[in-house]
């Protein structure tokens, strides 16, 4: 039986009311045997970076942060960091992802108020049929030679990320752009990608599970 290739899936991790905390900590697990975390990128590193993060064994990312900035600098719910994993086959957030409260206690606080407050992980707010992204066809032509077309529709203007990967999971074109609300389209052309072959792309907005697929490009 063929193996399938692992393909890049990325998972936004965000804090309600940041800005009304002076300080937080929790621990996450992630799966080893679903996912791999390749790498995490702080959306606010100036606020919160590597200082405040450790990748601990059998998949634990422990995090913790104290608020030495001023509460003017923070957004009310901003996405603290974003987790770039390598995934051998699709599997939701859930079941790769939970908070763990084995060794490190969830909570945030707010001095001010003396406020201290356990913490929970919600899974898309929204619901999947509120997602802000959708694709409203598959990509076309697939497979193609010149050019290929990723048609979708976005219900807020909004910067997207454009992201391919190889199979082998190594991502080989990643683009960002605005766009407007309504129906789009992004156009992915022979000469962005090094050779023939099968590609995953990911269409991301902000705060969201990425929507994606599969192209296949056959000429030289």
């Amino acid at each position: 039986m063929a193996m399938q290739a692992p393909s890049a899936y990325d998972i936004p991790v965000s804090l309600k009311n940041w800005s009304q905390l002076d300080g937080f900590q929790f621990e996450l697990a992630l799966d080893p045997e679903k996912a791999t975390l390749l790498e995490i990128e702080f959306r606010r590193p100036e606020i919160l970076g590597e200082a405040h993060v450790a990748v601990l064994p059998e998949g634990k990312i422990a995090v913790s942060w104290v608020n030495e900035s001023g509460r003017k600098y923070l957004d009310a719910d901003s996405v603290l960091f974003v987790l770039h994993l390598s995934m051998p086959a699709p599997a939701g957030t859930q079941a790769l992802l939970h908070v763990n409260d084995e060794r490190l206690l969830p909570e945030v606080y707010n001095v001010e108020n003396d406020l201290f407050a356990s913490l929970k992980m919600q899974y898309g707010v929204e619901g999947e049929n509120r997602q802000a992204l959708r694709l409203t066809q598959p990509a076309f032509p697939n497979p193609f030679c010149s050019e290929v077309i990723l048609p979708f529709a976005l219900n807020k203007p909004d910067e997207l990320s454009l992201r391919v990967s190889d199979a082998t999971g190594n991502i080989v074109f990643h683009r960002r752009q605005y766009f407007a609300a309504g129906p789009g389209e992004w156009h992915i052309r022979q000469t962005d990608l090094p050779a023939p072959g099968m590609y995953y792309f990911q269409i991301i907005v902000p705060g969201e599970l990425p929507a994606g697929g599969k192209i296949l490009l056959l000429c030289d």
